[in-house]
């Protein structure tokens, strides 16, 4: 059996890549691009942990204090990510419907705006039992 050597650019493998994914999960993802990001994330944070904290730590006072920033920066980004997929109206999280008592519901269909001060206060004072005791 010959072998061929062929030469790709990275927008060839990219390509490839992607073309491979949609296939094997029949179309399903369209953003495979986030998920690969995010395993790659997860084994650089798993690299840097693993490395000694006191050398990390000479290196970063020996004038790289940049790499500081760009850890808090990327781990803003990340959270807001994070916030923006789990706690958008009709998201991703759906435990957080059945996390939702009586007294929520109550306050969700009530209040014109949710969350606010108002209705959170109100549904404090429905679980003390102190308002919409036969309300459902």
């Amino acid at each position: 059996m010959n072998k061929k050597v062929i030469k790709l650019t990275e927008k060839d493998i990219e390509s490839l890549v992607r073309k491979i994914v949609t296939e094997s999960n029949n179309g399903e993802v369209q953003n495979y691009m986030f998920f690969q990001n995010l395993k790659e994330i997860r084994d650089n944070i798993d690299s840097l942990l693993s490395m000694d904290q006191q050398e990390v730590d000479r290196i970063l006072s020996d004038g790289h204090g940049w790499a500081l920033e760009h850890m808090a920066t990327a781990k803003d980004d990340i959270e807001e990510v994070t916030s923006f997929l789990t706690h958008r109206d009709g998201g991703i999280n759906e435990e957080k419907s059945k996390k939702d008592d009586r007294c929520t519901r109550i306050a969700k269909r009530k209040y014109d705006t949710w969350p606010s001060a108002y209705a959170s206060g109100a549904v404090v004072r429905c679980r003390k039992g102190k308002i919409w005791k036969d309300e459902k």
